[in-house]
């Protein structure tokens, strides 16, 4: 059976995250799901109760994006590395 990628319940999760503080986990989610900034972006956009959570805004979703591009930009560079 093959993995879904950026699925609603995977993005609700990394909204979870979000919420509860996690931001290092929602980051690692992110990566893990196969989200990336446009990706994020219409899930956020067409998600109805993100807008009205009080817990979480699009900030936290730029954030989010910006902090998994680097760590894909690391990972990226180390593994060219041991090439």
């Amino acid at each position: 059976m093959s993995k879904e990628y950026k699925t609603q319940e995977q993005f609700d999760k990394i909204c979870e995250s979000l919420i509860n503080g996690n931001f290092h986990q929602a980051v690692d989610e992110v990566i893990e799901y196969g989200f990336y900034a446009q990706d994020l972006r219409a899930m956020f956009d067409n998600t109805e109760w993100v807008h009205s959570n009080e817990y979480i805004d699009s900030e936290d979703f730029y954030q989010v994006i910006e902090y998994a591009t680097v760590r894909r930009r690391s990972r990226l560079i180390k593994d060219r590395a041991y090439q």
